[in-house]
């Protein structure tokens, strides 16, 4: 597991058009339900000028594993969305874009640490849409040490505790790429950043 790396903002050329793109593209029933996850398929990027060639940078579209949207409704509650780490049979990091309402700085992914060590008890599966694919940490005995605002793409770890932030009456939508190899990973060390593993 990465231990001292939360995120890092990252340039994605274009992806100013790619978002704007992608929202015209989008069924209004994918924002306008209380799901919270969509994955998109491969199929569904084509005819977007230079979004192949764009996420390639990071990693081969071949290795693709996810491509999906991730819908943040307006009031948001932790309850909703709590504290989790992702447990899904993927790389820990992920590329994220922008795509709609991503503008607004009241809106923002916060990571947490326990205030103590944690029981095996206390850390729990089963309070978000797709529990099997999350561990969820209890808010109670969390507290925030970072926080990114997705106002350009970033590439974040999916094993440190996180959860997005909405308080706002402005839904927000951003696109989630995941590859099976830790391309991301290369690519970070590539660009002089450095991380401990456990």
């Amino acid at each position: 597991m990465i231990t001292n790396f939360t995120y890092c903002h990252v340039d994605v050329p274009g992806y100013q058009q790619f978002a704007k793109e992608i929202y015209k593209r989008l069924p209004k029933s994918f924002y306008e339900s209380r799901h919270g996850f969509w994955m998109l398929p491969q199929i569904f990027f084509q005819g977007i000028p230079g979004f192949r060639a764009a996420i390639e940078k990071f990693g081969l579209w071949e290795n693709l594993e996810q491509i999906a949207l991730i819908v943040n409704h307006p009031n948001r509650t932790l309850e909703e969305f709590p504290i989790h780490t992702d447990l899904a049979n993927l790389a820990p990091l992920a590329l994220n874009l922008p795509v709609y309402n991503c503008d607004d700085e009241n809106i923002y992914t916060g990571f947490y640490q326990p205030i103590r060590e944690l029981n095996k008890s206390e850390v729990t599966h089963g309070s978000t849409t797709d529990a099997k694919l999350y561990a969820v940490y209890p808010e109670h005995l969390m507290k925030e040490v970072d926080r990114y605002y997705l106002i350009k793409p970033v590439i974040m770890n999916t094993l440190h505790p996180h959860t997005v932030i909405n308080p706002t009456k402005r839904l927000r939508l951003g696109l989630t790429v995941r590859w099976v190899d830790d391309c991301l990973e290369k690519w970070l060390k590539t660009n002089g950043f450095k991380f401990d593993k456990v």
